[in-house]
C-alpha cells in the first residue's frame, strides 16, 4: 500500500536517517539491487519468507544507522514492533518508487515513438495499467504470445535482406518472447524496455503478417502506429509464432 511523505519521513526519523542522508541514499540503493535480482516488487507479491529475507537483507546493508539496527534486533518489545513497522514502511515505498520510476522510462519510450512519427495515435497520459488484465482472462479476453525481436540501426543488416530491404522474419534471433495482455503501443514496448540499450529508443514497430515459410520467403509486414492498428494486426495476423 503507498505511504504518504510524512509517513516515511517519520519512518526514517525512527530508524536513524535524517534528512538528504548520504547513508540513506547508499542502503536503499543495496535494497533496490537485492529486490531487482530476487524479482520483489511487492510486500504481497513476495510473499511472507521472501519479504522475511528481503528485511534480513535490508538489516545487513550498509548505510543502516546503528541506532536503528539496534531497535529492530534488540529493542524492547514495544519499540521493536514500531521498528519493523517502520522498515516495512521503507521497503514498501522503495518498491513502489522504484516501480513508477520504471513506467516513467517506458512512458517515454513510447512518448518518443511518437515524436518520430507524428501520425501515431497515443495518449501518453492514458493510464494503460487501470484494466484488469486477470478478469479479463478469465472471461476470454486479449491473451496472445509473441516474439519480438530488437534492430539495432548500425547492425540492421543482419535483421534485413539488404540495406533498407525488408526484413528477414527467420534470420535473427529474437530479444524476447513474452504474453501481451492488451493491444497497445505501450504495451509492445513495455516489454522489451529492460532489452533496449541506453541511449537508444524504440523508432517504429512492425509486425509479420504471415509466417516466413517456405525457407527464403519474406512475407508482408506492416508498421503499427496507432492502439487500433495493434489490435486488428493481432486480429490479421497468421503468423505462428506472433513476430513483431
Amino acid at each position: 500500500m503507498p505511504y504518504t511523505k510524512e509517513e516515511v519521513g517519520r519512518s526514517k526519523a525512527l530508524l536513524g536517517w535524517c534528512e538528504n542522508n548520504a547513508r540513506y541514499s547508499q542502503w536503499r540503493g543495496g535494497v533496490k539491487a537485492w529486490a531487482r535480482t530476487k524479482d520483489v516488487t511487492g510486500k504481497r507479491q513476495a510473499g511472507s519468507a521472501l519479504w522475511g529475507q528481503f528485511k534480513t537483507m535490508a538489516l545487513a546493508e550498509t548505510g543502516l544507522p546503528a541506532s536503528g539496527k539496534r531497535l529492530l534486533e534488540k529493542g524492547a518489545t514495544t519499540i521493536q514492533k514500531e521498528a519493523e513497522k517502520a522498515l516495512d514502511k521503507i521497503l514498501q515505498d522503495i518498491l513502489k518508487k522504484s516501480q513508477d520510476t520504471e513506467r516513467s522510462h517506458a512512458l517515454s519510450q513510447v512518448t518518443s515513438l511518437v515524436a518520430d512519427t507524428p501520425e501515431v495515435q497515443y495518449d501518453p497520459n492514458a493510464d494503460s495499467g487501470s484494466r484488469n488484465f486477470a478478469n479479463e482472462e478469465e472471461e476470454g479476453g486479449f491473451h496472445k504470445s509473441v516474439r519480438i525481436f530488437l534492430v539495432d540501426p548500425s547492425h540492421e543488416d543482419v535483421m534485413r535482406v539488404a540495406l533498407g530491404g525488408q526484413y528477414l522474419w527467420d534470420g535473427g534471433p529474437s530479444n524476447c518472447i513474452a504474453i501481451m495482455g492488451t493491444p497497445s503501443l505501450f504495451e509492445v514496448v513495455d516489454k522489451v524496455r529492460d532489452k533496449i540499450p541506453a541511449g537508444l529508443t524504440v523508432r517504429a514497430i512492425f509486425g509479420v503478417i504471415a509466417n516466413p515459410t517456405p525457407p527464403g520467403r519474406i512475407p508482408e509486414a506492416i508498421r503499427l502506429q496507432s492502439d487500433e492498428e495493434v489490435e486488428a494486426f493481432f486480429d490479421l495476423t497468421s503468423a505462428k509464432p506472433i513476430r513483431l
